[in-house]
Order: structure tokens, then C-alpha cells, then sequence
């Protein structure tokens, strides 16, 4: 890694540049490559080039084919999770994330809507994104994630009503509910008892009707989200309890 950070270096603008390139193969390419360097080499990344990485691989989301989006979301998800083991966050209260943190989320929700999200996986790569992004937060955009958590919220209650007609239909409504609880567990791991009591009601409500869907991976995901809610809740969770029961033995047999 050391051999090759001044390589890595020098290759990030050349990189950046070839992300507008007018072939789409270049592109999908290059935001490939910049993935891998965010996996591998991220500590070779120079700071300075930190906002121009982020900024370049952000306005790939939108408006390129969702095969260039999606390598676009392994490079912020790459770029994400290297702040996993970063401890700047906890004796600063901050990190590098925090100043893109509400763009990148907002413009990850709008890839997930996008009408072309199902093609080369670019849904689920958005919601992977956003969910490595909350992992990785700082404490000081906790109030980002809690004017999140709403949309999410309404997000899944809305996910009920999504049209089912084909088989493809059903694996990607149940597969958006999936991630959805997903994401609402990340936040719940992020928040305080206090930040989310509010939500609980709701969040519950939805978590018990995607329980009702007869889908393994729902079923984990949603028990998976419960747990953390329990764990934030503590002993105001046991209203919950005779509702989630029948799922819970459910899940035991």
C-alpha cells in the first residue's frame, strides 16, 4: 500500500476528470477505479483532494446511466466506510463526512427514486450508500439524520401501497421494505432514547405490517430493527411486545 499510495496520488485528478468523459464505458470505468482506490487506498487520498473526490463522485448520481450511478454509490460507500475506524469523530464530535453529509443523503434518497433504479443494482447500491454514510456520521449531524428518519418512516409506510403484478415487483417492494428497515435501525443505533421516542409508534406500526408479509429477509430485517429499537427503549418497549410476540415465536419454530 505504501509502494503504491504515490501512484494513487498522483492518478486521483487524472481519475476526476476522466468522470466526464463523453463515452459512458470510460466513466463506468473510472468511477469503478476511484471505488476501488476509496476500498484500498483511501489513506493515499490527499485531504485537499477529499472535497473534489466526493463532489465529482456525487454528480455522477443523478443524470449518468445507472451503471456509471452505480459504481458513483461503491465509491461513496468506499468512501464511507473507511471512516470506520477513524476516532476523530468521537474526540472531536466531527469528521470529513460532516460537510457533505445532508447533500449526499438527499441525493441518494433521489437515486433510490429514480425510474431507472432497478437496472444494474443502482437501488440497492443507494440505499447501501446512505446506510454506510449513517454508520459513519459524526455526532454533530445527528440533527440531519433525525429530519431523516421521518422521510424514512414514510418511506416504508408508503412502500405498502407500491403496485404488485409481476414476481419482480414483489422481490423489489419487499426488498425497498428491507432496506428501508434497515436504514431506520442504523439511525436508531445513532440517536438517543430521547431523539426517537416520538417516532416509535410509527415506526412500530410499520415494522409489524412488514412483518405480516410473508418474506424471510423482510421478516430479518424488521426483527433486526425491532431489536434496536428495544435496545433504545429499554423498558418503554414492552408496549410493543404483545403485538411483535406472535412474530417472535414464529421466528423461534
Amino acid at each position: 500500500a505504501d509502494a503504491i499510495g504515490p501512484y494513487v496520488n498522483q492518478s486521483i485528478p487524472v481519475l476526476l476528470a476522466a468522470l466526464s468523459d463523453q463515452n459512458d464505458l470510460v466513466k463506468d470505468t473510472t468511477a469503478w477505479t476511484i471505488g476501488r482506490i476509496c476500498d484500498l487506498h483511501v489513506r493515499s487520498i490527499p485531504e485537499e483532494t477529499f472535497p473534489t473526490l466526493v463532489n465529482g463522485l456525487a454528480g455522477k448520481l443523478l443524470n449518468e446511466t445507472p451503471r456509471v450511478s452505480s459504481q458513483a454509490c461503491f465509491g461513496i460507500h468506499n468512501l464511507a466506510a473507511a471512516f470506520s475506524n477513524d476516532n476523530t469523530a468521537e474526540t472531536a464530535g466531527t469528521n470529513a463526512l460532516t460537510t457533505y453529509m445532508p447533500q449526499l443523503l438527499q441525493t441518494l434518497l433521489q437515486v433510490v427514486d429514480r425510474s431507472d433504479a432497478s437496472e444494474s443494482n443502482l437501488r440497492i447500491c443507494a440505499f447501501e450508500a446512505i446506510s454506510v454514510l449513517i454508520q459513519n456520521s459524526a455526532p454533530d449531524v445527528k440533527h440531519v439524520l433525525l429530519q431523516l428518519l421521518p422521510a424514512i418512516i414514510d418511506r416504508l409506510a408508503q412502500s405498502f401501497n407500491m403496485p404488485v403484478l409481476t414476481n419482480e415487483d414483489k422481490e423489489q417492494k419487499e426488498g425497498v421494505q428491507g432496506l428501508l428497515c434497515g436504514l431506520i435501525q442504523v439511525i436508531a443505533t445513532k440517536t438517543t432514547k430521547e431523539d426517537i421516542m416520538q417516532h416509535c409508534d410509527l415506526i412500530m406500526t410499520n415494522f409489524l405490517q412488514v412483518l405480516q408479509s410473508k418474506n424471510a429477509t423482510c421478516h430479518e430485517e424488521a426483527l433486526s430493527a425491532c431489536s434496536s429499537i428495544a435496545s433504545s427503549l429499554e423498558g418503554d418497549f414492552v408496549k410493543y411486545m404483545g403485538a411483535l410476540q406472535p412474530f417472535l415465536m414464529n421466528g423461534l419454530r
